[in-house]
Parts: structure tokens; C-alpha cells; sequence
């Protein structure tokens, strides 16, 4: 097996990247390419019909273009692309250039459960898992492949969210993951008491300014109603400092940023998970 890295390795952020990757194709005996660009790629394309995946780690918007994509895809068809970026590149998905046939996260998301999926494979029992989905696949599809789509009985969770579209599409995220899901208005969070059992997910829809004081105060609003559940804070692309303030265990319990716009899998595969944990930053 053979395994393209590329990109800029010594940026902080992706060194527990390559430091994985590295582990985890030398693990499998295969061989890792390096370039630190992807014009270095593409300038000797014959040598990259024998690559079996490519990691591209972006640094910042516009590094590369899908036009420089195609000549990878072209070299070598069967190969998956999958472009981890940075905190740079936050938000780019939702106004960026669209990279068909491509997975496309964060670094933050590489951690938590991508990591997972490359090692599986790079299996040396057999590709498995999400990256060997054709790559027309779309976000339904793989939520429907996933082992764990299947009914999660018993589970809860609420939404909040002033945002009606945010709203219909996050519920309806969760219930197809098996969840009996609910919303209400994130200002009804200061009146409602709690009726019922706690729900096992509170997600919290957020634009921005999580750490203002205003908003700090309805997220511990929300925390004293639902002292146990996992916390889930959406808001567009979350910094160091945001995700740091929300590690503090003592203060939230079990509560996790995630950077907008989603990645379904990432984000359905913590909050399936945070029965299990107790912080998961």
C-alpha cells in the first residue's frame, strides 16, 4: 500500500496528523509519499498511478484548486482524496471551491473520527470503512452505511435554535440516527423547566460570539436545566480560545465545540459516543 501525504507538516496543527498517519501506514507496511505541495504532485503525475490514498492537508483557502485535483484523480482513479484543513480554512465549505469526489474536514475532525476511518483503511486485512465509499457518495449515503445508523433505542436529545432552517435540519439529523429529537427557541432555555428525564444530547445552535457574556449566560442556563446531558455548542468556525473555555470539566461537565458547517459523520459519531466519555475535547 502506498499512501501520498502532502502539505505542510511542521504547521502545529497537522504534526499529530502526520505523526498518525505515519504510524498507522508503517503499522499496515505500506509506504508513505511525501510532497509539500500539490504542484510538487502534479509535476510528475505517471509516478502516482501506484498510489492507493491521498491525504492533502490544507493550510489556508485557495493552497490548491480542484483543476489541480483532476490530474491526481486522473493518475490514479481508484485512490481516495481526502483534504484535511486547518483552522484557516474554517468555513470554507459553506462558500469555497467544491472538490467532487473528494472528503473534505477539519484537523479537528481527523482526531476525532477520521483518524479512525483511515486507519480501518489501511487495514492490511482489507480496505474497509468510510473511504472506500465510491466518492460520488453524498452525506445521506453515508449516514445510511454507517453500522451504527441503525435505531439507537432509548436515546434522547433537543435541539436549540433560533434559526428555523438550522433547526429542521439538525432534528431531522438526529432522528435519523435513531434519536427521539425535540427543539425549542434558545431563548426559552431562560423559562422552561425541566418536565421529563433529562435528554442523553442538548446541541445548542450558536452563529457566533459563544464566549460573550450574553451568551455565556444562556449556555449556563441551559447547563443547570440539563446537568447531565452531553452539550453539544455549534457555531462558525470556533478558535482555540472557545474550544479551550468549553474543556473545562468543572464548569460544563460533558461539552464539546463543533465548528459549522458540520461534518455528519464527525459530529453524529461524538454525540453517539459521549455516553462513554467524560470530556471530549
Amino acid at each position: 500500500m502506498k499512501i501520498c501525504l502532502c502539505g505542510r507538516v511542521d504547521r502545529d496543527e497537522f504534526c499529530q496528523t502526520a505523526r498518525d498517519a505515519s504510524e498507522i501506514v508503517a503499522r499496515a507496511n505500506g509506504v508513505i509519499a511525501r510532497a509539500s505541495c500539490v504542484a510538487e504532485l502534479t509535476r510528475e503525475v505517471a509516478e502516482l498511478r501506484d498510489v492507493d490514498f491521498f491525504l492533502l492537508l490544507r493550510s489556508f483557502p485557495s493552497e490548491f484548486s480542484a483543476l489541480e485535483l483532476d490530474s491526481l484523480r486522473r493518475a490514479a482513479p481508484l485512490a481516495p482524496i481526502a483534504i484535511i484543513s486547518g483552522e484557516l480554512c474554517e468555513g470554507e465549505n459553506r462558500a469555497g471551491e467544491r472538490f467532487h469526489g473528494a472528503r473534505r474536514f477539519y484537523v479537528r475532525e481527523w482526531r476525532d473520527f477520521w483518524r479512525a476511518e483511515f486507519e480501518k483503511f489501511c487495514d492490511p486485512r482489507g480496505a474497509r470503512g468510510l473511504f472506500t465509499a465510491p466518492a460520488t457518495s453524498l452525506d445521506v449515503d453515508l449516514i445510511l452505511s454507517r453500522p451504527h445508523a441503525r435505531k439507537v433505542s432509548h436515546r434522547s436529545a433537543v435541539v436549540f435554535s433560533n434559526n428555523a432552517a438550522s433547526r429542521v435540519a439538525l432534528v431531522e439529523l438526529l432522528v435519523s440516527a435513531g434519536y427521539n429529537a425535540s427543539w425549542r427557541r434558545l431563548a426559552s432555555s431562560q423559562s422552561e423547566p425541566t418536565r421529563n428525564a433529562e435528554p442523553d444530547v442538548v446541541v445548542v445552535d450558536c452563529c457566533a460570539d459563544i464566549i460573550s457574556t450574553e451568551r455565556i449566560t444562556v449556555l449556563n442556563l441551559i447547563r443547570a436545566q440539563f446537568p447531565q446531558s452531553f452539550l453539544a455548542i455549534l457555531t462558525f468556525a470556533p478558535g482555540q480560545e472557545e474550544t479551550r473555555f468549553f474543556s473545562d470539566a468543572q464548569r460544563w461537565g460533558r461539552a464539546r465545540v463543533f465548528g459549522k458547517p458540520l461534518d455528519v459523520e464527525a459530529f453524529l459519531n461524538a454525540v453517539d459516543g459521549s455516553r462513554n466519555c467524560n470530556v471530549t475535547f
